[in-house]
């Protein structure tokens, strides 16, 4: 890996650690003017912290880049945009699993994660939380990301570009619960990114957010807990079964391509800088700040 290549990489992970930072700066000064009665229910100081995350990335980009921002690879198919559908059900399946399996390691060491799992589940309490957690978020995530992180790690390797820009989504929740749910969602956003263009990226993450977690929380209170959790289970099995086939096609099509030599240079570039450093220290603080001793 050329030193130019390296200077890049390690300017395009700053810009990442300064939208984090923005980011968590603008919830707290909005959260002090505003001082809402219910500062957890409000989805207001987010609006602020996502307008600060968009304007470091649009001084961070040429007018061309922001031009192509949004452009369009190929169409997909009905049939392929039902197996995106299907891979969503297969993550919220992980999703369920590994959060029951961090909870039980971590009540080993007297420690809780409830309220991380809650507050990266169910439905939206406000008009404004659901505003920002159906839309905004995943409008401004999708752009930092696979938008801006992803289009600048292109250059060292598609497979790295997707697989790093989701590891960096993963832990950029800062909920260690949610983030290896993340993880798995950003590199299904990755592909159909680098294969379909941002914009279907960004109406997945929509409709993951919208549908899958809070438009499907709020139909199942219509229902008895029992009644609910079948049909939960009904919906989200038989999505994450067609997952497990199409990842199984995928799997058996793409796995010369998944295992090409790596450049463990760029992994090392990657990994063993100051910005990255940071912005992993801050995510796992945080992390462990969202724990609870258990009672």
């Amino acid at each position: 890996m050329e030193e130019t290549e390296r200077k890049d990489l390690k300017k395009t992970l700053w810009v990442g650690l300064s939208c984090l930072i923005a980011f968590n700066i603008a919830i707290l000064q909005a959260l002090s003017i505003l001082n809402p009665e219910n500062p957890d229910e409000s989805g207001v100081p987010y609006f602020f912290a996502v307008a600060a995350e968009l304007f470091i990335i649009f001084v961070a980009t040429n007018k061309k880049t922001q031009r192509q921002l949004f452009d369009v690879y190929r169409q997909p198919t009905a049939h392929k945009i039902f197996q995106w559908v299907c891979f969503l059900g297969l993550t919220q399946i992980i999703f369920s699993y590994n959060s029951t399996l961090i909870e039980m390691l971590l009540n080993f060491f007297h420690l809780s994660a409830q309220n991380q799992e809650e507050s990266a589940t169910g439905a939206n309490e406000t008009l404004s939380m659901f505003i920002y957690g159906s839309f905004l978020a995943p409008f401004g995530e999708e752009i930092l990301f696979r938008g801006f992180l992803l289009q600048n790690f292109k250059r060292y390797g598609v497979r790295f570009a997707i697989i790093f820009s989701a590891i960096l989504f993963g832990i950029y929740h800062g909920n260690i619960v949610q983030t290896p749910f993340a993880f798995i969602l950003g590199l299904l956003l990755g592909y159909i990114t680098v294969s379909y263009g941002l914009k279907y990226a960004i109406a997945v993450h929509i409709f993951n957010n919208m549908v899958l977690a809070d438009f499907l929380d709020r139909f199942l209170q219509l229902f008895s807990e029992n009644t609910a959790t079948t049909i939960s289970t009904i919906i989200m099995g038989s999505l994450a079964l067609g997952g497990l086939y199409y990842l199984y096609r995928f799997w058996h099509t793409q796995r010369q391509k998944l295992f090409a030599p790596i450049d463990y240079s760029v992994i090392r570039s990657a990994l063993f800088n100051l910005p990255f450093m940071i912005l992993l220290v801050i995510c796992l603080l945080e992390m462990l700040a969202g724990l609870t001793p258990l009672h």
